[in-house]
């Protein structure tokens, strides 16, 4: 896997060390980190798959996959020449939302998993650190102004694109800095 510089060989249940990964949420979404010659980001879906993100070396970071099981050779979800980061699975595994700064900024983008679909739009006025909602039908992001926001989703059924609705703006979360903490 030269593409990304990352080795992606780890065992199931254990980090690089052997040490248990931790498990956190009620799907056990398990977060962990890759070595190489740069930094990578992974969640996995309860499919099986792992999300992936890595620098390549003809594009910025993009996304990248791998079954848990089986061919555990990657393969790229999102690739170009932008930056993609912070992919998140929807609950039931088809759907992956991410950012980019495909538009000049950051913006919040969700298309299909495993099957052809261009990213559909999400966020309007900047966006990062998506998350979904447990039943699949809203997105929450930190908008461009800092606050987070709500985005209604309704995905189809088979093909298609999904349904978005208008984002709508709830608080302003109170985020410190490194430096308040000490």
């Amino acid at each position: 896997f030269r593409a990304g510089r990352i080795d992606p060989r780890i065992r199931e249940d254990d980090d690089e060390h052997g040490r248990e990964r931790e498990r956190v949420g009620p799907q056990h979404e398990r977060r962990g980190r890759l070595f190489g010659r740069g930094p990578a980001h992974r969640k996995e879906e309860p499919g099986g798959f792992l999300l992936i993100r890595s620098r390549g070396l003809e594009s910025d970071w993009d996304i990248w996959a791998m079954a848990m099981s089986g061919d555990r050779n990657p393969f790229a979800v999102v690739r170009s020449r932008f930056e993609e980061r912070d992919a998140q699975f929807s609950p039931d595994g088809k759907w992956i939302a991410y950012q980019s700064d495909r538009s000049g900024r950051f913006e919040i983008y969700l298309q299909p998993f495993l099957s052809d679909g261009e990213p559909s739009p999400i966020s309007t006025n900047g966006g990062a650190q998506v998350r979904w909602r447990r039943d699949g039908r809203e997105l929450f992001y930190l908008a461009g102004d800092g606050r987070l926001t709500a985005v209604p989703i309704s995905l189809p059924a088979t093909a298609g694109r999904p349904d978005v609705g208008a984002p709508e703006p709830l608080f302003a979360p109170a985020v410190s800095s490194r430096r308040d903490i000490a």
